[in-house]
């Protein structure tokens, strides 16, 4: 199973967490579950006992969302991808030949973003002048009349640039391949080296696509001891910029189908501060005013290993 947990913004430092923070809760004597601090997550890891990521509700012992119960000795890896805006992908095709007897010629984007067929595809047509550049305008106009139509929104648009060469820009977080099919025309076209597609973390826009994904099918919450939720809340947040942390724990628990439940991935969303800010509750920020209670340093108290800004945060 995979899972996105999305933190909200709090001001640290985290000793007092607040309604929509990412915190970690743990079973207490009485069956009541608390927030954990690094004395507790000391002696979770100590004793080998259970936890869970939450984001938290109006007290201690609520959750607005939870991941399953794991244990320390669950845990297998954890990877840290820091916020970044993301490259928006280019494909620049230069004409060189139009063709005077004005016959039509097609170029296909198809979109990759998936990773999987069938692949999204659109088939642009458009008639080739005489000339180069009036050729190449051609399929510009056709392309960006069907952006405006909406019509092909993975492609943000189409514009001429250096004269005759074609760029087609895709939208954010969209990847694709094109082929050049000149039909019975004469015209000639070559793809050029474009500007690469480099994918984006944690924005607002992926992590909201997440996050809606995984209110059905591939990202769901889906446990066998819990149920999916029972409105289509999602939490990401205009304008906000995220570092997103990834937990792979196996599954301990009894009765699980072996292959089915047993690697679970947790994704937490964490509000993107620079390293050494100190008004963040989930980073400690290096500052001689840190508590040591902060999100980062209880998540490295209960699996004994570097805290999560190691990776570059």
């Amino acid at each position: 199973m995979r899972q996105l947990i999305i933190g909200a913004d709090v001001v640290g430092p985290l000793t007092s967490a607040v309604e929509g923070s990412l915190s970690v809760q743990y079973i207490q004597n009485s069956g009541v579950p608390a927030l954990a601090n690094v004395a507790q997550a000391d002696i979770l890891a100590a004793n080998n006992g259970q936890f869970r990521f939450v984001r938290r509700g109006a007290t201690d012992a609520e959750a607005l969302v939870a991941s399953p119960w794991f244990r320390p000795s669950d845990f297998k890896s954890w990877t840290s991808r820091m916020y970044n805006a993301g490259t928006d992908q280019v494909i620049k095709v230069d004409c060189s030949a139009g063709d005077a007897t004005l016959k039509e010629f097609q170029f296909k984007v198809i979109v990759t973003t998936s990773g999987y067929e069938p692949f999204s595809r659109y088939t642009f047509t458009a008639k080739a002048a005489s000339g180069a550049v009036a050729t190449a305008q051609a399929m510009v106009d056709e392309i960006q009349a069907q952006v405006d139509l909406g019509n092909c929104p993975e492609i943000a648009g189409a514009a001429l640039v250096a004269t005759d060469q074609v760029h087609i820009t895709m939208a954010a977080a969209e990847r694709a391949q094109i082929a050049v099919d000149v039909l019975e025309s004469a015209c000639v076209f070559t793809e050029v080296a474009g500007t690469a597609f480099a994918f984006p973390v944690g924005t607002y826009a992926k992590l909201l696509k997440e996050e809606v994904e995984q209110q059905g099918r591939e990202w769901s919450n889906y446990d066998r001891h819990t149920a999916l939720p029972d409105e289509d809340v999602t939490y990401a947040v205009s304008g906000e910029v995220y570092n997103e942390h990834t937990f792979r724990f196996a599954n301990s628990a009894e009765g699980q189908i072996r292959g089915v439940d047993n690697v679970r991935e947790i994704k937490i969303a964490i509000p993107y501060e620079a390293k050494g800010a100190t008004d963040n509750a989930y980073s400690d920020g290096g500052s001689s005013g840190d508590s040591g209670q902060t999100f980062e340093l209880i998540v490295a108290a209960l699996f004994n290993t570097a805290v999560l800004h190691a990776n570059g945060d």
